[in-house]
């Protein structure tokens, strides 16, 4: 007989071929031996997919992140005298990785393109993961 054992949250941990019955709430027989419900949920009667959960880190180096300017919005951003600009460059001479996740980070490159420092739709582009 085929089971597929699962853990606590329902998750498929294994599968088994045994020689008989097992009388266990964590062992639910299946058809066949299928290794492909392993990580999948248990919903108490079907097998359904895990969702992938959405990265919350994703991580380029600062100067691969700078190379996403062009060359007339870095000349911009470097001339400019507001104060929020001057602490984003110095944060990224400071910084050998930039989180493209970072809702800072978003928040001010999306304000680059409202207050017009960089074209419509550029802050989209820089900031694709």
């Amino acid at each position: 007989m085929y089971y597929a054992q699962i853990n606590d949250d329902d998750i498929v941990t294994g599968v088994s071929d045994l020689a008989g019955e097992v009388i266990d709430p964590k062992m639910i027989e299946i058809l066949s031996y299928d290794s492909s419900l392993l990580g999948k949920r248990w919903t108490g009667t079907e097998f359904e997919d895990m969702p992938i959960p959405e990265p919350t880190v994703v991580n380029i180096p600062t100067v691969d992140f700078w190379e996403r300017f062009t060359s007339a919005e870095q000349d911009t951003l470097i001339a400019s005298g507001n104060a929020l600009v001057k602490r984003f460059l110095y944060r990224l001479q400071i910084s050998t990785e930039v989180n493209l996740l970072d809702s800072r980070l978003i928040t001010f490159v999306n304000n680059l393109e409202t207050a017009g420092a960089i074209d419509p739709g550029r802050a989209e582009e820089i900031l694709a993961v």
